[in-house]
């Protein structure tokens, strides 16, 4: 068995040798469970009108419980749906997150305990829940949780994840990032009952947390620009691309300042690193930017339909690609470049210029696009695009000759059912995407196989104000899945912290 983890990620810069050990141990614990990531049985169930996903092992774990008979394969169809097919349970949402997260974690039915939710305004609920699903029968208990103080933030788990560690109190302190090392337990005890594969592999690339449950403050936090339209280093105007690295480090496409500009985590100016311009110093307009694992940037320069390639530390970059109308551009994890068509109505690949989606004329047909604008790839190589004057996004699967519509499509306008002149996309781990609807202002998030979409920054229409934007045109996520919205026509960079708090 193998574990593949970049573990410095994951490491603190003190107690190197304790937090060593833990994760030795988890190692160790995972290779004698011989745990495994395959699952194919995911279910989708609507509780109390938050969607959350899991798996059917996880919910026929108690054998003879209620909730096991319902979802063991016959009575699923006579159980109350919502509008989009997914089963309904009319539960508090996260009084049942806070009980599948301890289903997780159950390998013999017979010794099962559950604990209830640390608030003890939620325990009669929970108990009344309990008693619903036929598992009232079971003994509550705390003896089997664990609290660490993880850098100042208590997070609780189950004993059983450390059981190897010698000498360990029911309140470590671990002088660690709380988002990683959460990130890191999380994906240990979601894999600790699978046992059909021979290896385990914990994700690195683009592991962003984010659960069903979490939420963005509505209120953001200008991080770039946001000094007035203007050519400073602490001004921006009209930012259109929008790139977050590992280090926290945004990369802004200034397009009215011809240039790329980094801004550092809590800078209050910005360093140029990219000025783009052609053989007669004419400057142009640069809509995108990309950095690959090498910080080699590429950029998208508009004006001139070319592709720039700015390798770190050199005085100037070189066009790699000419005659494309490019709008936006995305890397894959293996860094292979995707250029969005704009004009060409087809997104391609480079350095083998293989049309990879659309190419088929502009049109709103599956196997058309007209205008793409941003574009998003998954680790499955599936492509996300924001298919402008469609209204729509599609995404292309891998080697597909079609896409397959995943949001919008139904005209122009405001319905959450709705987008009007969609610029960008991004997607998360499990599939729901972040769209920027330019046309109204706002930012959607839809999730996998949902009809609709549910607006979560820009409620209250076009503007300055702190929540609300004015044409915006990027969306990019950070490692801890913060979103990050290049505000355009406000001429800054908005900031929107995620809350995990119910992500149990």
């Amino acid at each position: 068995m193998h574990l593949n983890l970049i573990s410095g990620y994951y490491l603190a810069k003190h107690d190197f040798f304790f937090i060593s050990l833990i994760l030795f141990s988890l190692i160790n614990l995972i290779k004698t469970e011989n745990i495994s990531i395959t699952d194919l049985d995911v279910i989708q169930l609507n509780v109390g009108g938050e969607l959350i996903m899991t798996r059917r092992s996880t919910l026929t774990t108690i054998t003879n419980s209620t909730l096991a008979i319902m979802f063991n394969g016959r009575w699923e169809n006579e159980l109350s749906h919502d509008k989009n097919g997914n089963i309904f349970l009319d539960f508090n949402p996260i009084l049942f997150q806070h009980l599948l997260e301890q289903l997780r974690l159950v390998h013999n039915d017979k010794s099962v305990v559950f604990y209830s939710p640390p608030s003890s305004s939620l325990k009669i609920p929970f108990e009344k829940m309990l008693r619903k699903l036929g598992l009232h029968a079971m003994k509550k208990s705390k003896e089997d949780i664990i609290e660490l103080n993880v850098s100042g933030e208590i997070l609780t788990t189950r004993q059983k994840i450390y059981t190897q560690l010698s000498n360990y109190t029911t309140d470590l302190f671990v002088d660690s990032n709380p988002q990683t090392f959460r990130q890191l337990v999380n994906q240990l005890r979601e894999e600790h009952a699978n046992e059909t594969s021979e290896e385990i592999e914990l994700e690195d690339d683009y592991n962003d947390g984010i659960c069903a449950n979490a939420s963005w403050n509505i209120n953001g936090i200008t991080v770039a620009g946001g000094n007035g339209q203007g050519s400073g280093l602490h001004q921006l105007d009209h930012p259109m691309g929008l790139f977050v690295d590992r280090n926290g480090f945004i990369y802004v496409a200034d397009t009215h300042n011809h240039r790329i500009v980094r801004w550092a985590v809590g800078a209050k100016r910005g360093e140029i690193l990219v000025e783009s311009h052609d053989e007669t110093n004419v400057k142009n307009y640069v809509s995108s930017v990309v950095v690959d694992k090498n910080n080699t940037i590429y950029v998208c320069n508009r004006e001139e339909n070319r592709i720039e390639r700015w390798i770190k530390n050199a005085e100037r970059g070189e066009t790699i690609l000419s005659n494309i109308s490019c709008w936006g551009l995305a890397l894959d994890h293996n860094d292979k470049l995707y250029i969005s068509g704009h004009e060409d109505n087809r997104i391609l690949t480079w350095p083998s210029l293989q049309v990879l989606a659309g190419g088929n004329g502009e049109g709103d047909e599956d196997n058309q696009l007209s205008s793409p604008y941003q574009i998003f790839v998954d680790k499955k190589q599936s492509i996300y695009i924001a298919d402008y004057f469609n209204h729509r996004i599609m995404k292309w699967f891998k080697d597909s000759k079609e896409g397959l519509l995943v949001a919008g499509g139904n005209g122009y306008g405001d319905g959450l059912d709705q987008l009007k002149l969609p610029h960008s996309i991004a997607v998360d781990q499990m599939g729901t995407m972040y769209i920027v609807d330019f046309g109204n202002d706002r930012i959607l998030r839809w999730f996998k196989h949902s009809k609709i979409g549910v607006v979560i920054i820009g409620h209250h229409g076009s503007g300055n104000k702190p929540t609300q934007l004015s044409d915006p045109y990027d969306i990019v996520f950070d490692r801890q899945g913060n979103l990050y919205v290049a505000d355009t026509s406000n001429h800054r960079v908005q900031k929107f912290s995620i809350d995990k708090s119910l992500c149990v």
